[in-house]
This record gives structure tokens, C-alpha cells and sequence, in this order.
């Protein structure tokens, strides 16, 4: 059987220093085998160049008591039924979204033909239309509070064929303190009128806070080959994994709809049990939605949100109150943060279920950046609050292969803003990935430096695809993003001194080297505002012993409290009120703690105008014999999958606290033809056809002391080829590695 597509060619928008293209309307026929319902033979798709950005719409005013779209946004699902007049613009079908988070209602809209704002205008954007109005679905099962559930994310599910029948199914979470058999799970019909709603239920023994944030659809033919009639996915972000989780959950038959208090049937197949994290993990990852997008030669499952830049294990992450640059209000401060969607290999979910492979192993085979698509990645006068730095909802029509994915909090002058859709095309590119991260910043230059404000420029940055902007670094700590290339710091202080730096990263993640240092001194004024506290970090670290360090940007003092953790008693202090930007402060005879135990200290600073600045808590341990620092932390690499005679590269990364430690890395257990570089950390491997199978391989990274190490399942298959027509046509896996 062949099948013709008529495909729109359009032309992907590069939204930093070129105006973007419009679409070029022509109509391309070639024909393509029916859908390969073979996932081991399915490449995956490259964000790089199997994305086509089609534009974005603005959602209706709409409000029904005290719901509104303000807010909202933050789950999504397509519905191929739900516009009957939608084939006119080419955009047939609905999504359904939710309000405000704050005991969230739904509502149905249209999709209208989606536009592209070069100059990110929102008035540019067409507006789409309410279907059916906002809603409570839950049949008031959901309350507003950060310790008690909230609606969160609906998915249309088919659950029975002939005939054709769909139930509108949706999770609940809390934010806080969830009891593990909380009742998160519930459905409901697609007519809002007559809702019927069911619920709640449970995964069983799984824990709430790991279950119930986000669900999208499993595809049918995964379902049937790996773990029948599962075919919803449901998962979160947050305290009962260090990285997003994933559950395959069984929906109930169309008319066996259990009594409430049920446990649904459920497979795990994603849970990052500690000490295993996801790559570059922060605490303050928010992912908020997820969808398995599939093509007729490729696939991938995604899951979204927002990103800090800042990783937990760097130490560079920060809990508590807010520093000048920090965003939100309080947790932890990772930023700053973006737009991201972690891509992964939906064959080795199936080696999961097989028992190939633990839950713990599975990493993202890619990251997409989306910063430069946000419409919040730009400021836009007159609005007068911090706005939301990920992504929200995400839908898949899997018929048109049409990606819809919600940027929360954009339209608007205050806080709440109204969320908007952005819109992609997935196609079937079989160009060359991109390994290659961009070219480092140049020639950075200040433009005005007074007592409250540094502003510089610098020259662009190329990369071979997709450039996603840059990152600000002051004093060697990552402070903001920027689209353009200038940038004005008005966070400074008088008789400051500030060494800036610049990178550029791409839309896969990667990351330029650094531009060169740009050394600034403000003149003298009016001082009314805190030091700046950065890179607090510990060295030196004993048995009884330990230093702790830290910059301010202009003169101030050096004070310190701390105890051990949890213990009665007086807190420790110690003091030096001499002037100075670098701060280091021996804390001695520390009593000794058990192997449970740690210490945790504040520091702060006050600088000659008595403006005075606390840094939050921070923690660590003494050493024990023979250690005399932090252990380094391997970045997650993950199982990988090849085919015999097929190169495969990765590069491995790990993080230390100790900064100023020299990192070793090695590996152990190669397999024949296998090669480990170690200064470069690049792994290169071509397998041959008699090496099929599984190779487990031992990556180690040592800081002189201690060791850290991750085990790397590596699995190679034949070497498949699909035929048609008697022709062989080669079937490529498209690996693209985050790490390099």
C-alpha cells in the first residue's frame, strides 16, 4: 500500500538576526510506505531540523465566574473531532486547556491558522474561538491550596473502536506534602454539558508526587506490541524522582468504570531513583506536560516545561530567600531559566518493559531549546511582573503530525498573563545532525557604565542550524539570557567591580565556549541597595576543618553563622568586619557528626553603607579519613541504542562542587573496536554485525580522592532494512547526544 502526502514546504524562522521566512505555498506529492509499526526500526527525531515553526495564536477572552485564561494553560490535549468547520484553514480539530492553576476549570477552542511574529507582537497573532466554555470536571473533587489537589492536565482518550468512543481523562496534583495513595486520576465525557464525571483512582502503590502531574498518549501499535491496552502515559516532575517520571497506565473499559478509591494498572517506565538524576538536573525543573510524537520514519516521546541553567549538582543552585538576580519567590533558584523539551528514545521504554533495562538508566537522547521562540524571552513595555520562563501545555495531532505547545503568562499587563499557543510542524529531515555547538561570543564592549548600570554589546555568535540566544555570566555566575546581543545589567552597585562574560548556546543546548572577559569599575553614588553574593562555595574540607568562600561585588564585611543540622544548642558564629570583595573564612574545631548528619551555615555581608545581604542556607559535610573534599558527580549519559556497523559518539560530563579540582575520567569494560578518549571524554564505538546484543560499559570520573561512576547499557541491533517494491532502503537511528 502507498499512500501520497501533500506537504506545505515552509521555512523554519530564525529569530535572531534574520527576519523569518513565510511559508512559500507549494504543494510537493511523493509517495511513502505505509506507517512503520515497527518502533526498533524508527529513527528519531532531531529538533534541529525535523521542527518547522509554523507561528503562534492568542486564545479567546473568555471568563466564566472567576476563571479566566490568565494563569492557565499549563496542560493541554488535542481533540481530532472538536471543530467540525477547522478543515477550512487548514487546522482542523480542538484543544482543550485549563484555566487559572488555582482550582483549575477547562475550556474548548479552536485552532485558527497560526501566524509568525518576527518581532514577537502579540497583536500580529489571530485569536481563536471558545467551543465549549470553561468547566469543572473533577464533580468537585479539586480544592484550591498548595497541600491539597489540583486539576492539572486532561488527555482525550479512545477506549473503544466500533463504535468509536472517547472519555476526556484528567489528573490532579499537589503541590505540596502529597500523601503517597492520594486519589489524583479521574474522567469524564467529552460534552461539557453533560459531564458524568468518575474518579478518583490511583497507580496502586506508586506515590502520588511521582504520578500526577502530566498524561499524553501511548501509540496504539507500542500498546500492542509491549504492554496491551496501556495506552496512557502519566508521570511528574518532582519530589519522588530527581527528573521527570513516566508511568504506562492501563484506561478502564468503556462500561467497567470501578468505584472510587480504584488503583488503575500501571507499568513503570521512567523513575530516577537518587542517586541516579536526569542530565544537567536542577530542583527547580519544572516539566510541566508531555507527548509521544511519532512520524511516518520517526519518533520520539517529549517532555516539557522549564529548565534551570544552574545545576544541583554544580552547587551553584540556591534555596530560599530571593538574591537580586533569583526569579520566583522562594524553593530553589536555578535561573536563569528557559523553555526546554527533553527528548527520549521510546525503544528503550520498551527494554524497560522487557527487563532489558531499570527505569534509573533511561536519559534524553536530545534537548530542545525553545528560548528564542518564547515571546517571553523579550521585554515588552508596560508589563509589570515576572513572567513565566517555560512552557506550558503540549498536544499532537498525530494524523497531521502537528506539535501545539502552550507559553504560559504572555499576554497581558499584569500578573497573571494569558497564556498563547505556539505551533510545529514534525517532519521526516534526513539531514546531518547538528554536533557542533556555536561560535563564541566576540569583542564584548561597554556602552555605559554609571553607578547603577553596566551596558555592553558584543558581536554575534554563528551556528550551522539554529542559534538560541546567550547567556550573561557576572562574576562567574550565570545571571540572564538575552536574544540580542547587548545586554544592561541594572543590578550593580557603586564602587562595583564586575568581570562579564558571555556564551552562546544552540537550539539542541549546546554551548559556545566563553567570550573573553569584559572587566567593569562603577564610579561612586548613592549606595542603597544589598551587596551582591556569589560563588559561595567550600574548600579545604577535613575532618574538623572547613573553608568557606565567597565574592561581593563591592567592599563589605564577612560574617558567618552555622551549626549541625537539626542539633539544639547555640548556632556558631564567626566574624571579620575588615572590608573586602573576597571572602574566605577558616571554621575550625568543628565537633564531630555522624555519617547522617551535615552543617549548615548563612553567610553574609554588609558593605560601608550598612546595606546588609544574607545569603541562604547552605550545607556540608566533614570529610571522613582519608577525604578531603566533595565528590565529583557524573552528568546522567543513559542507555544508548545503535545498529551493527553504525558509528555511535557521546561525550561524558561530571560536575564538582570543589570547583578548583582536577577531574579524571576512565572507563572500564570496552568492547572490542570500542575507543575512550580521556582528556577529550569522547566515547566512539562502530559495533559489528557479530556484536549484537547488549554491552554494559563502566564510566568512572575521580578527583584524586573519590569516585563517581555510572554503568552504560549500550545496546546494538541488526542492522534492519525495510523493503518496498523489492527496493532496500536503509534505516538510519539519527543519535544526536546532548552531551557533546
Amino acid at each position: 500500500m502507498k499512500v501520497v502526502i501533500h506537504i506545505l514546504i515552509l521555512s523554519v524562522s530564525v529569530l535572531i538576526g534574520v527576519a523569518p521566512l513565510r511559508a512559500q505555498g507549494v504543494d510537493i506529492n511523493f509517495s511513502v510506505s505505509s506507517p512503520n509499526n515497527n518502533e526498533e526500526t524508527l529513527g528519531l527525531i532531531n529538533p534541529s531540523s525535523d521542527f518547522v515553526y509554523l507561528g503562534a495564536f492568542r486564545l479567546p477572552d473568555e471568563t466564566s465566574g472567576d476563571t479566566k485564561w490568565n494563569g492557565g494553560g499549563r496542560g493541554m490535549t488535542f481533540r481530532a473531532d472538536g471543530d467540525p468547520t477547522g478543515d477550512q484553514d487548514g487546522f482542523p480539530g480542538s484543544l482543550i486547556s485549563h484555566g487559572k492553576t488555582d482550582k483549575s476549570m477547562i475550556s474548548e477552542f479552536s485552532i485558527p491558522k497560526p501566524v509568525v511574529s518576527s518581532t514577537k507582537n502579540i497583536d500580529e497573532l489571530p485569536v481563536a474561538t471558545t467551543l465549549q466554555g470553561f468547566v469543572e470536571i473533577t464533580g468537585g473533587r479539586q480544592s484550591s491550596g498548595l497541600t491539597t489537589p489540583t486539576l492539572s492536565d486532561i488527555h482525550v482518550v479512545q477506549i473503544q473502536d466500533e463504535p468509536k468512543l472517547s472519555k476526556l481523562y484528567w489528573v490532579m496534583y499537589n503541590y505540596y506534602c502529597a500523601p503517597d495513595d492520594e486519589l489524583t486520576f479521574g474522567c469524564c465525557e467529552l460534552n461539557f454539558s453533560q459531564l458524568n464525571s468518575q474518579g478518583a483512582w490511583n497507580l496502586g502503590n506508586i506515590a502520588s508526587n511521582a504520578t500526577s502531574r502530566y498524561l499524553f498518549k501511548i501509540p496504539e501499535q507500542f500498546s500492542k506490541n509491549y504492554i496491551s491496552g496501556h495506552t496512557i502515559a502519566a508521570g511528574r516532575c518532582r519530589v519522588g524522582s530527581l527528573g521527570p517520571t513516566l508511568y504506562a497506565v492501563k484506561p478502564w473499559a468503556a462500561q467497567a468504570l470501578p468505584y472510587s478509591g480504584s488503583a488503575m494498572d500501571t507499568v513503570e517506565l521512567l523513575r530516577y531513583k537518587s542517586p541516579y538524576s536526569v542530565f544537567n538536573f536542577s530542583y527547580n525543573d519544572e516539566l510541566t506536560d508531555g507527548v509521544w510524537v511519532a512520524s511516518y520514519s520517526k519518533q520520539a516521546v517529549i517532555i516539557g516545561g522549564r529548565k534551570g541553567f544552574r545545576t544541583a549538582a554544580s552547587g551553584m543552585e540556591t534555596y530560599g530567600d530571593l538574591q537580586p538576580d533569583d526569579h520566583g519567590s522562594k524553593g530553589y533558584h536555578s535561573n536563569p531559566d528557559y523553555s526546554a523539551m527533553l527528548f527520549y528514545d521510546p525503544v528503550l521504554f520498551s527494554k524497560v518493559i522487557q527487563g532489558d533495562l531499570t527505569s534509573n538508566e533511561i536519559q534524553p537522547y536530545a534537548v530542545f531549546n525553545l528560548h528564542d521562540y518564547m515571546f517571553n524571552s523579550i521585554e515588552r513595555a508596560g508589563h509589570h511582573f515576572q513572567r513565566y520562563t517555560g512552557i506550558g501545555g503540549m498536544a499532537f495531532d498525530d494524523e497531521r503530525y502537528i506539535l501545539y505547545v502552550s507559553e504560559p503568562e504572555v499576554e497581558g499587563l499584569f500578573s497573571p498573563g494569558k497564556p498563547i499557543i505556539h505551533v510545529f510542524l514534525v517532519v521526516d529531515n534526513y539531514c546531518r545532525p547538528d554536533m557542533e555547538p556555536p561560535s563564541s561570543p566576540q569583542n564584548l564592549k561597554a556602552e555605559k557604565i554609571t553607578s547603577d548600570c553596566v551596558s555592553f554589546t558584543w558581536d554575534p555568535a554563528s551556528d550551522d542550524k539554529h542559534l538560541a540566544g546567550y547567556v550573561i555570566f557576572r562574576n562567574g555566575w550565570p545571571i540572564d539570557m538575552s536574544i540580542e546581543t547587548s545586554y544592561s545589567d541594572e543590578r550593580v552597585n557603586p564602587n562595583g567591580y564586575y568581570e562579564y562574560k558571555v556564551i552562546a548556546w544552540d537550539s539542541l543546548d549546546q554551548r559556545s565556549a566563553e567570550s573573553d572577559i569584559l572587566a567593569v569599575e562603577t564610579p561612586s553614588g548613592e549606595d542603597n541597595q544589598i551587596p551582591l553574593i556569589t560563588d559561595v562555595h567550600v574548600t579545604d574540607i577535613s575532618e574538623n576543618s572547613a573553608t568557606i568562600n565567597w565574592y561581593t561585588d563591592e567592599l563589605s564585611t564577612t560574617e558567618i553563622v552555622y551549626k549541625i543540622k537539626y542539633a539544639s544548642g547555640t548556632d556558631a558564629e564567626y566574624t571579620d568586619l575588615s572590608l573586602t570583595r573576597n571572602h574566605v573564612a577558616k571554621l575550625e574545631n568543628l565537633p564531630e557528626i555522624s555519617n547522617i548528619q551535615q552543617f549548615v551555615f548563612y553567610v553574609s555581608s554588609t558593605d560601608e553603607s550598612g546595606n546588609e545581604n544574607e545569603f541562604d542556607m547552605q550545607h556540608f559535610r566533614t570529610a571522613t579519613s582519608g577525604q578531603d573534599n566533595f565528590s565529583p558527580k557524573m552528568n546522567g549519559i543513559g542507555a544508548k541504542r545503535v545498529l551493527a556497523e553504525e558509528l555511535i559518539q557521546f561525550k561524558i560530563q561530571a560536575d564538582d562542587r570543589d570547583r578548583y579540582d582536577t577531574l579524571v575520567f576512565s572507563a572500564e569494560n570496552l568492547p572490542e573496536g570500542a575507543s575512550f578518549d580521556s582528556e577529550t571524554r569522547l566515547f566512539s564505538w562502530t559495533p559489528k554485525e557479530d556484536q549484537v546484543g547488549i554491552h554494559r560499559i563502566v564510566f568512572s570520573v575521580s578527583d584524586g580522592d573519590q569516585t563517581d561512576q555510572e554503568t552504560v547499557s549500550i545496546i546494538v541491533q541488526e542492522a534492519v532494512v525495510a523493503t518496498e517494491n523489492n527496493e532496500d532502503i536503509s534505516v538510519k537511528m539519527n543519535f544526536i547526544s546532548p552531551q557533546d
